[in-house]
């Protein structure tokens, strides 16, 4: 069985995952397929139901803005109405919507009307005049004894009218705040109408009103009366005309769309489309193909939408920007490779081992070897190389170097939410949610984190805006290699929540390997703290740790991981050995520590296995080791095929614990590839021979960081002039076939 290159497992687990549409509070969903009128969510409403019921026969089902056939409609005169709204008072909603359309004439014609204009008149109407949308809406107030109304708000767009389809969003938010005079309420309302085309913000119509009544009289407010139904496509009064062109896909919720969101409705059921990125590309720089590949990282990112991957040949990419504040701020559902040489043209074929792709938080490219947060050459360096800001979900990052950042900045914790940061957690990857209901998520896969400091956090930290409840960040990490940070008063990855304020974090970390690590005062690698503040308890954090391999860290005390409050975290099938200490565990607050399973823990603590796992010095595991068909395969998560080194992850049968599987076949000596190539010695001083059953084409020898220390084509090498440590071997034949070998120098 031929040894894999480190990280080249794209080819068994890349499978690109749509982005999910929004689901919460959507209350009407019509897709037309088929001309069906039933809506795909059907919740009980004030009045009439979601069903939608037909004004004439003449529409008929035409192709949608994807080329499928039978998936929209054209009304051609028809109209439906459908129930009124699923909350009795609706302050905010959001319709999103398709049309196609070549009409361009006055007055306007109604697309969407659920517009009470009787007493308390209250909500919103989508149109077509002079080829442009206008969105109308208006909202009102009642008290028992007094009422009033706003105006009619209004925005529009640019022309539609070309024939082709286009996305329309139409939404409304609004804020109140209450204030008492005497036996009086008064309530200040600002309501904002805005509108979206193709993805892109419009503009928007606000006003604010005060309504005052007396406390003791029931008050309400709306921006929808609940028992007016929807109307589509029909007029409400000779005033205006009924809209007969082309529609699809209308959804009706009782909350507003975030900008992700909206960009995920646009982009529902399109393609994947490739962007290109490569720093020595001499081409037309649009990123279309390798040739004509962008040049700057950021700029494929700022172009990129959900429906995009991007692929990211070999090189050094550094964030642009304000100095310091400089960051790769990640998008929604952003899908982002690297590992290319600039030829490929399947996911399969990249090598993140030997096709360096860095992201490079060291600005100016000064930095010295001491890993520091405080050392000199650090202090131009970014505070975060990746930033995932607010409600950013779905992100991957594969097959990358994230490197160079330093979070050893200020903090503001307190004001805006939106304007708040942590700039001392999370060098190499910062998650900083700040709305209710946000819900970040991240995936770092086939990855080096390295070099990275922080005077708090040195990789990885999610931090919640204080002020604000309900926020949720989730940060996984497969198959990643964490080495060489350093944190100051805390660990390098930082999952934190706090349950009393709805604050949850979340974190898969399987198949990684921590070594090297470094902190001054705290855990070498893992902190994971669930805060009991305002009523709270442990579940603010759920955290599981599998497969993966602790060893070589240096923390306080000894310390590897730390727990505050941690029985909501599991460590399954790892190793946490050789870190200098027999208390790898540092167990805070009062609810009770992690649990082990299939777990070495040097000197038994917690009750994991108290014996020495026999790590080689690339911690793989040597013959007779105890951790060897010791895992639980009920452990290991579906898809997880690969060890770390690219190996089949389960043999004989049950798993081993740590990051790495050991084969018999794959022995550190004389090794052969089904007799087609032996190396020899390994471990060897310096000299390796190399036997092939045809010609050698090419030689390579690169260090664990990537530089090539050798290139030829000769079957025996002398690096006996390097340091010891662990090298990885690349032997290419001439007809083609590509043999690779981690060899180590002692």
């Amino acid at each position: 069985m031929r040894l894999q290159l480190l990280f080249l497992i794209a080819f068994f687990c890349f499978n690109s995952a749509k982005a999910q549409i929004p689901a919460t509070s959507l209350i009407k969903d019509y897709k037309f397929t088929n001309g069906i009128l039933t809506s795909d969510v059907s919740p009980a409403l004030q009045t009439g139901t979601t069903t939608l019921t037909p004004t004439g026969n003449s529409r008929t089902i035409i192709t949608d803005r994807n080329g499928e056939t039978n998936k929209a409609i054209q009304l051609n005169g028809d109209s439906f109405s459908a129930g009124g709204t699923n909350a009795a008072s609706v302050n905010n909603f959001a319709v999103s919507f398709w049309i196609k359309t070549t009409t361009n004439e006055s007055p306007k014609r109604l697309i969407l009307d659920q517009h009470n204009t009787a007493a308390n008149p209250a909500g919103f109407s989508a149109s077509l005049k002079d080829g442009k949308i206008y969105f109308n809406g208006q909202y009102s107030w009642n008290f028992q004894s007094t009422s009033g109304a706003s105006g009619v708000q209004e925005v529009v767009s640019q022309p539609v009218n070309d024939g082709q389809w286009h996305h329309v969003v139409c939404q409304l938010s609004s804020t109140s705040s209450l204030m008492y005079a005497g036996s009086l309420s008064q309530y200040t309302l600002t309501y904002t109408y805005s509108m979206y085309i193709d993805n892109v913000y419009v503009g928007a119509d606000a006003e604010t009103n005060y309504a005052s009544g007396l406390t003791s009289e029931n008050y309400t407010v709306r921006t929808i009366t609940p028992n007016n139904p929807l109307v589509i496509g029909k007029s409400h009064d000779s005033n205006y005309l009924d809209y007969r062109d082309g529609i699809d896909q209308i959804r009706y919720y009782e909350r507003t769309l975030s900008s992700p969101e909206i960009d995920i409705l646009f982009n529902e059921d399109k393609p994947a489309v490739k962007i290109y990125v490569n720093s020595n590309a001499t081409g037309a720089n649009n990123g279309t193909s390798w040739t004509d590949a962008y040049t700057n990282l950021e700029t494929a990112i700022t172009t990129s939408t959900s429906v995009n991957e991007i692929w990211v040949a070999a090189g050094i990419y550094k964030p642009s920007g304000a100095a310091r504040n400089s960051t790769f701020l990640m998008k929604n559902a952003l899908k982002m490779y690297g590992g290319f040489d600039g030829t490929e043209t399947q996911l399969s074929q990249r090598n993140p081992k030997t096709n360096l792709t860095i992201l490079n938080g060291d600005i100016n490219g000064n930095d010295n070897s001491t890993i520091t947060a405080t050392e000199a050459t650090r202090q131009d360096n970014a505070y975060h190389v990746i930033t995932v800001k607010g409600n950013i979900r779905n992100v991957v990052v594969d097959g990358f170097t994230i490197t160079g950042g330093n979070a050893n900045g200020p903090t503001l914790t307190s004001g805006t939410a939106s304007a708040q940061y942590y700039h001392t957690r999370g060098g190499a990857v910062y998650i900083n949610t700040y709305n209710s209901n946000d819900n970040a998520s991240i995936l770092i896969r086939n990855c080096i984190l390295e070099k990275n400091s922080g005077s708090d956090t040195g990789v990885l930290s999610g931090y919640f805006a204080g002020g604000v409840n309900n926020q949720i960040f989730t940060a996984n990490l497969e198959s990643t290699i964490i080495r060489e940070n350093h944190s100051g008063s805390n660990a390098q990855i930082l999952i934190s929540g706090a349950n009393g304020f709805s604050w949850y974090g979340n974190s898969e970390i399987k198949n990684c390997l921590f070594h090297n690590n470094t902190s001054g005062s705290g855990a070498s690698s893992l902190y994971l703290s669930a805060s009991t503040a305002n009523s709270g308890n442990q579940n603010g954090i759920n955290v599981d740790v599998i497969n993966t391999t602790f060893s070589g860290n240096a923390g306080n005390a000894g310390n590897v991981i730390r727990t505050d409050n941690g029985s909501n975290t599991r460590f399954k099938n790892c190793i946490i050995y050789g870190n200098g200490s027999n208390v790898p565990f540092f167990i805070g607050g009062t609810l009770g520590g992690p649990s082990l399973q299939n777990t070495i823990s040097q000197g038994g603590q917690i009750s994991g296995i108290n014996s020495n796992p026999l790590l080689n010095s690339n911690y793989t595991l040597q013959s007779g080791s105890p951790a060897i068909d010791t895992g639980n395969n009920v452990f290991v998560p579906a898809g997880l095929t690969l060890d770390l080194n690219g190996n089949t992850r389960i043999v004989n049968s049950t798993v081993d614990m740590g990051a790495f599987e050991f084969d018999a076949s794959l022995g550190t000596d004389n090794h052969s590839f089904n007799d087609e190539i032996i190396i020899y010695p390994n471990p060897t001083n310096g000299i390796i021979n190399i036997k092939t059953t045809e010609p050698i084409k090419k030689v390579d020898l690169y260090s664990t960081i990537g530089l090539k220390l050798f290139n030829g084509n000769i079957s025996v090498i002398d690096f006996t002039s390097v340091p010891n440590g662990i090298y990885l071997l690349i032997v290419e034949t001439n007809e083609g076939k590509i043999f690779s070998r981690q060899i180590i120098k002692n």
